[in-house]
């Protein structure tokens, strides 16, 4: 059974550009809501222009993934007579997802107010950065001051005093190609709201406005980095904590090719698998659950140790000579890899047949 008979029936307008509403709305659509997209004349949506393209395409990959099947239509926002058209019709819409900064949905005469008298049941979803009556609510910004903010950031923050060959440079911290506050606190979460909002308003008749602060939904999104810091922990910089590095259970291994192990041995009768398997017996009660701390002298030299074997052999020979082992032990696959052994999938998840 496909995913896309969850939402059938509801009617999203997108207003939003760019990843996070985009995305949300892609979520919505692939549990089967219809979705149609609003674009300013001209340039439209920015994500047209971001990133490669096909060789056919008039617009990137990046824009195709987040918009394809959804319909689109070209309306000027900031002409009265269009925004009139758009609130006679916004009676046939069930959720409305906007990215604009605070302010500007009135200035377009597109307020909650007005909104709720045209379409009562509607819910409206507004994808801010900030939260609007914070003192940065009318700010910009983008994934990487969301996540700057919301303290997550600070956790690829290396510590003065680690050891150079725990990170890449000295005087620079490198940036995940991967957009956590537009994606987690943004998309996700603009996603799930709406759906909740759907379903009160099937209760109650009403609809509601709500409000997605990227900056403050990251906050809940690493909880045991905050969870360490609300027991008053210092901070873990990288290489030298339980998850990022600081045991070598739980680590990225370069192989004699080039290519990259993930090894998730977290749990001790993994890593006793493990060392069991590599034939190094010796190495397995040197684990953080027998006492060894994380990012400790010790543990960075095992650390070592195990990658200068898994420096001897292809990560192709590591995969067959651990493929019984039963210790967590993964490729770590580019995304070429990823596409070419499978297509993208229609949903990010999937209906289980009765």
């Amino acid at each position: 059974m496909s995913a896309a008979c969850l939402l059938d029936g509801i009617r999203v307008l997108d207003l939003s550009r760019l990843l996070p509403g985009p995305l949300a709305t892609w979520h919505l659509q692939s549990a089967g809501a219809h979705v149609t997209k609003v674009e300013a004349p001209g340039e439209g949506d920015y994500a047209r222009a971001i990133g490669p393209a096909r060789a056919d395409a008039p617009h990137s990959c990046f824009y195709e993934l987040l918009n394809q099947g959804k319909s689109l239509r070209v309306i000027d926002l900031k002409n009265s007579a269009a925004q009139q058209q758009l609130l006679d019709e916004i009676h046939q819409f069930d959720i409305l997802v906007e990215s604009f900064r605070p302010g500007v949905m009135h200035r377009l005469g597109l307020d909650w107010g007005t909104l709720q008298r045209h379409a009562p049941r509607l819910v409206q979803i507004s994808v801010l950065g900030y939260p609007s009556q914070s003192e940065l609510g009318a700010a910009a910004g983008h994934d990487i001051n969301y996540l700057a903010q919301s303290g997550l950031l600070h956790e690829y923050v290396p510590a003065p005093d680690t050891a150079e060959d725990q990170r890449p440079s000295a005087n620079r911290v490198f940036l995940p190609n991967f957009q956590w506050a537009d994606v987690l606190g943004g998309a996700m979460t603009a996603a799930f709201a709406a759906v909740c909002g759907v379903l009160q308003a099937s209760r109650t008749g009403k609809g509601r406005r709500i409000e997605v602060a990227m900056a403050d939904a990251m906050r809940l999104a690493a909880p045991m980095a905050t969870g360490a810091a609300l027991a008053g922990a210092p901070h873990t910089p990288p290489g030298m904590g339980l998850l990022n590095g600081g045991v070598p259970c739980y680590d990225l291994y370069a192989c004699a090719d080039g290519q990259w192990i993930a090894l998730g041995a977290l749990e001790h009768k993994f890593w006793r698998a493990f060392c069991t398997a590599i034939g190094r017996p010796d190495w397995s009660d040197q684990h953080w659950q027998t006492g060894q701390q994380p990012g400790s002298a010790e543990a960075i030299a095992l650390r070592k140790d195990v990658q200068g074997l898994f420096g001897t052999q292809s990560r192709a020979f590591w995969l067959e000579h651990l493929a019984q082992a039963d210790c967590c032990v993964s490729a770590v696959r580019s995304l070429s890899e990823v596409l070419a052994g499978s297509p993208l999938p229609a949903a990010s998840f999937k209906v289980l047949p009765d």
